[in-house]
């Protein structure tokens, strides 16, 4: 089995008016931008092996910023990677932030993701784009939202 390609954030990291929290000052931005890039790179560990759905890596950190937990989605059908993410930080996830390379989605309407994240505590998530599925795009920010977690989109 070949080993992952390596590869650029494919990605803008932007800030404009799809920021649901707009009173963020460039620090903090640059924070956000950085988590995202590192679970775009766990979310590159498994190219070609989530054909014909996308990758997708998360990363959990907790207080001023301290990487508690990683996870990416190894290939189709495998653990999410917010579930591994949430797995690995255990009860750090209370009042962490959660940074997901792409918006969660489940065509099978199950949520797995969005449900790890709530359940486990999880106080705000930073997503990079939001899903390039037109039927899934947004639904996993909804119900974040509707749960009263925090979102907020990058690009």
């Amino acid at each position: 089995m070949a080993a992952p390609v390596a590869r650029a954030c494919m990605f803008p990291i932007m800030c404009g008016a799809n920021h649901s929290s707009m009173s963020k000052n460039s620090s903090s931005h640059a924070i956000d931008a950085s988590f995202i890039r590192r679970a775009a790179e766990l979310a590159d560990k498994s190219a070609c092996f989530t054909s014909p759905h996308p990758n997708f890596g998360c990363v959990i950190a907790a207080g001023a910023g301290k990487v508690v937990g990683e996870g990416y989605l190894y290939a189709q059908g495998t653990t999410p990677a917010e579930v591994q993410a949430v797995e690995a930080a255990g009860a750090l996830c209370r009042d962490a932030t959660a940074y997901l390379n792409m918006e969660p989605g489940d065509c099978h309407g199950e949520h797995t993701a969005v449900s790890a994240l709530v359940k486990a505590g999880i106080k705000r998530v930073v997503i990079g784009i939001r899903h390039p599925l037109e039927h899934l795009r947004g639904s996993a920010i909804q119900a974040l939202r509707s749960e009263g977690v925090q979102v907020d989109v990058l690009g």
